[in-house]
């Protein structure tokens, strides 16, 4: 598969569909961004800001949050269980299909 689909919910509640390369080596926020959707991935993908906070909306099996992932997200008001760092997933063929929505600040 050389590009997968991802659906987006913006903080307005406008609803995109990107188009991606099927490449891991980038990670969901860089594409998010890329796509000039209101990431501002302010630590560069390192799990310390949560700038990059989703909700999954889709039934996909995704991989285990880490230890910083969790403790950021447990941090965050506004976390809930499907809520991931999007610069902690990274393109990969399984995320074909996902839908996610933008988290408030």
């Amino acid at each position: 598969m050389e590009f997968i689909n991802i659906y987006i919910r913006d903080r307005s509640k406008t609803d995109h569909i990107i188009e991606l390369p099927n490449d891991p080596a980038y990670s969901l926020m860089e594409m998010l961004r890329a796509a000039e959707l209101p990431i501002l991935g302010t630590c560069g993908g390192m799990a310390l800001c949560a700038s990059c906070h989703i909700y999954i909306l889709s039934s996909h099996k995704l991989p285990n949050k880490n230890n910083a992932e969790e403790q950021l997200l447990d941090s965050l008001i506004n976390s809930k269980e499907n809520s991931r760092l999007a610069c902690q997933l990274h393109i990969h063929e399984s995320l074909d299909q996902l839908i996610i929505e933008i988290a408030e600040p």
